[in-house]
């Protein structure tokens, strides 16, 4: 989004972006090539949405959890400086608590399933 002069925080343009690249994400899988969804996906019920699509698809799925402690995640914020405007530290720690994280149940539904946790 940044590429494209986008504001990240516009909320109406980083919905138009996923759904292009839900609408590119099917057409790989279609193909039979894999397709990797980088997009935080912080509720359950979206990584169900597009594990279900995959699954209908045909293909595997996996789910790839990258959850470091809310410190580190300052840090690397802090450090790369790249959000216009600044991300406040009381920003980064309400979106934390939103995340859903998967449970076993959850991580049972995938073919394949990692936690990284640093």
């Amino acid at each position: 989004m940044a590429a494209l002069g986008a504001n990240l925080w516009d909320s109406d343009f980083r919905e138009r972006v996923e759904q292009l690249q839900r609408t590119l994400f099917a057409d790989l899988l279609r193909c039979g090539t894999a397709a990797i969804i980088e997009w935080g996906t912080w509720a359950r019920h979206e990584r169900e949405r597009l594990r279900q699509e995959a699954a209908d698809l045909g293909a595997r799925t996996e789910l790839i959890v990258l959850d470091p402690p809310l410190e580190i995640l300052w840090e690397r914020v802090a450090l790369r400086g790249l959000e216009d405007p600044p991300m406040r530290r009381d920003d980064l720690e309400g979106a934390y608590g939103l995340f859903q994280r998967p449970d076993d149940t959850e991580a049972a539904s995938y073919d394949s399933f990692s936690l990284v946790t640093d």
